[in-house]
């Protein structure tokens, strides 16, 4: 005789797999949110990315929400 698995359970295990999936996909296709062709040097905050440039004298400073400011 088989044991039923409670709905409960099948939708937890459902979730799960369904995020397992996207995590898998997701990461299979990193998006990009910022393009620095020679990092020197990268620092990180609780909300932004700082970054410096070999050769250049410039800091660009990445929020955590997209966007760049220099």
């Amino acid at each position: 005789m088989k044991n039923k698995l409670p709905p409960r359970t099948k939708i937890a295990l459902s979730v799960a797999g369904l995020l397992s999936l996207a995590v898998i996909l997701y990461a299979a296709n990193p998006t990009p949110f910022a393009t620095v062709n020679t990092p020197n040097g990268v620092a990180a905050s609780g909300t932004d990315l700082i970054v410096t440039e070999y050769g250049g004298h410039d800091v660009a400073l990445m929020p955590a929400l997209g966007g760049e400011r220099r």
